[in-house]
């Protein structure tokens, strides 16, 4: 039962990439002595890389995420300056009607 625990151990630390020299020589004599625990083996490799595949994929989708954060900061920003120069130009064109429309004292 303990080396049952060992190689447990050992294939957790292949999966996760941590083996030491020692631990890679460890599993692969323990895959050598029978065709399960091979297989047993090429399915944490197996498991590992698509965990890298799928490590890649999220790595790229949080780039995208944060470009799409960034666009829509930008877009957000440009609106509030459209916004703003809007304001500005209404308050322009309301004081010019005003100052139109004040009585002149022609003497």
């Amino acid at each position: 039962m303990g080396k049952e625990i060992e190689i447990d151990q050992l294939l957790a630390r292949y999966h996760d990439g941590k083996l030491s020299t020692r631990e890679r020589e460890m599993l692969r004599a323990w895959a050598g002595d029978s065709p399960a625990n091979h297989q047993l083996l090429e399915l944490v490799a197996g498991a590992a890389g698509a965990r890298e595949d799928l490590s890649e994929m999220c790595k790229h989708d949080r780039e995208k995420a944060w470009r799409m954060i960034q666009e829509a900061a930008r877009a957000r920003e440009q609106r509030r300056s459209r916004v703003r120069a809007a304001r500005r130009v209404a308050a322009a064109v309301i004081l010019v009607a005003v100052g139109l429309s004040l009585p002149r004292n022609e003497e």
